[in-house]
């Protein structure tokens, strides 16, 4: 491997004898001999603005064999997001007016009071930071100089924040925290070598857990339960609970804790299922819910409404009848998430 330059994406070759890269969100070219491996001059920049939905990532651009450049512009919007609540009509309220460079993860507590979020600092590095509802302001709960926090979610109380830790290192992992005091974090699960992501979706209501989409190295994701292990320095294995050819995420348990919601594409397309939810042993008998694709269910407080995104970003509202028997009603839309330039999670 010859090291070329540093602070560069999403290199392509072209045949003119150039690499094209992303620097941020402008667009460059560097002479460049594929016979000595080394670079003949100095980048040069082609356009600036391009579209830069994640700060730690460069431009997105595709550039095709007979030389033809594709981007979309729109510059650094990362760094400009604002947190909003969108209700059932479809109308947006602020959270909160700090600006900030935002990722797709965040979660709100059961009573509504309270939230976490996943922001990421200059040095591109995603950090955990709080706030509350009727209250202006967040507050940075942990920041690892060296190490990505990802995918945060609550406890059913709001008191405990679980979290993926990712720095390609021995500390990698699962961990819990305790908003309220200034303990450290415990690890609660190793991050397996061979994962590519695990992605936390769902805490227990009793607590006894956590629900977590793991991401292998095929590129497959299956869904896994996590306990939380009694002794504080004890870890937990993951537990496979929804498992197939598909791939499985969103994994999000009822508010009684009785079903299990996720999305797989077992069917060839993302589809919402319901499945009875058993903590740590598989599930069976899952029932499909949509029939033109979704993913990301929620349950609404009462567990009589699951909502989810539908392909084409409208967030759509599904009623469940859970007694006698798993049944669900047709789904119907609450709003668009694109017209309404949110992204929803």
């Amino acid at each position: 491997v010859t090291f070329l330059f540093d602070d560069g994406g999403n290199p392509v070759y072209s045949p003119t004898g150039h690499i094209v890269f992303s620097r941020g969100d402008t667009l460059l070219a560097v002479p460049f001999d594929a016979g000595t491996m080394k670079l003949t001059g100095v980048p040069l920049p082609l356009a600036n603005g391009l579209l830069t939905p994640y700060s730690f990532q460069p431009a997105i651009f595709f550039l095709s064999h007979d030389g033809v450049l594709v981007y979309v512009s729109g510059g650094r919007t990362a760094e400009g997001r604002r947190l909003g609540l969108v209700d059932a009509a479809g109308n947006l309220t602020p959270v909160a007016d700090e600006r900030h460079a935002y990722q797709a993860a965040h979660a709100n507590s059961a009573d509504g009071r309270r939230f976490v979020v996943t922001i990421t600092n200059g040095q591109g590095i995603d950090e955990l930071w709080a706030g509350e509802f009727d209250r202006q302001g967040l507050r940075r709960i942990l920041a690892i100089p060296d190490a990505d926090i990802f995918t945060p979610i609550l406890s059913k109380d709001g008191k405990t924040v679980a979290f993926g830790r990712r720095g390609h290192n021995a500390d990698d992992g699962i961990y819990l925290k305790n908003l309220d005091d200034g303990s450290p974090p415990r690890r609660i699960a190793n991050q397996p070598v061979d994962d590519v992501l695990t992605v936390l979706f769902s805490f227990a209501p009793d607590g006894a857990g956590v629900v977590a989409s793991r991401i292998g190295a095929d590129q497959k994701a299956d869904l896994y339960f996590i306990a939380i292990p009694a002794a504080p320095e004890s870890v937990s294995e993951l537990k496979p609970i929804v498992t197939g050819p598909g791939f499985d995420a969103g994994g999000t348990i009822s508010p009684d804790g009785r079903w299990l919601a996720y999305n797989s594409d077992e069917s060839g397309r993302a589809e919402i299922y319901v499945a009875a939810f058993r903590g740590a042993s598989p599930v069976s008998d899952a029932l499909r819910v949509t029939k033109s694709g979704g993913t990301l269910p929620s349950w609404s407080a009462d567990g009589r409404t699951l909502r989810y995104v539908d392909p084409s970003q409208r967030v759509m509202a599904v009623p469940v009848t859970t007694s006698p028997a798993l049944t669900v009603g047709s789904p119907a839309p609450l709003f668009d998430a694109q017209k309404l330039n949110v992204f929803v999670f």
